[in-house]
């Protein structure tokens, strides 16, 4: 019996989880990649974690990192947890230390740092399921261009070579 109470405790903790998950994302607000690095725009962590951390706090969710280290790598953990005890994690690794180029302004401590910075972008991103985004250069949302774009005027139908015989 006390198993049976068990497993319906753990069902109705993981429900609750992904209720909170749901609402949470749909609290979250755009997360816009606003900075060079690497050759591309990303949105850096502490940009991640200011969108998210109300959000989270309103559903009652936390995060934490779990990081392990083998040889010459390292594995990066997400874990996001609900006040009712459920937690679900998304890891990245094991991924070795050269896996971002090392740069001229680096030493090796910071080159390190910035291996464990990015994979925390990409493992909480994953464990929220969240997604950053290109900025909007012009200010217009996708919807709001469908709605203006004009009809495209579809061309007329041109007769073939072999119609044009015929008609001769």
């Amino acid at each position: 019996v006390a198993k049976m109470v068990e497993e319906a405790q753990a069902r109705k903790a993981q429900t609750e989880f992904f209720e909170a998950l749901a609402r949470f994302q749909s609290l979250v607000p755009k997360i816009t990649k606003q900075k060079q690095g690497y050759g591309y725009l990303y949105a850096p962590l502490e940009a991640i974690d200011d969108a998210i951390k109300i959000p989270m706090q309103e559903c009652g969710l936390s995060k934490r990192w779990v990081q392990t280290e083998a040889e010459d790598q390292v594995t990066i953990t997400c874990v996001v947890t609900h006040v009712g005890g459920h937690s679900e994690s998304s890891a990245i690794g094991p991924v070795g230390w050269d896996a971002l180029e090392k740069t001229k302004q680096m030493n090796a401590l910071q080159h390190r740092g910035a291996v464990i910075t990015y994979l925390k972008r990409y493992t909480v991103c994953a464990a929220l399921g969240i997604a950053t985004a290109d900025a909007d250069p012009d200010g217009i949302s996708p919807n709001d261009a469908r709605k203006a774009r004009q009809p495209v005027s579809q061309p007329k139908e041109t007769p073939s070579a072999q119609k044009a015989a015929q008609k001769s």
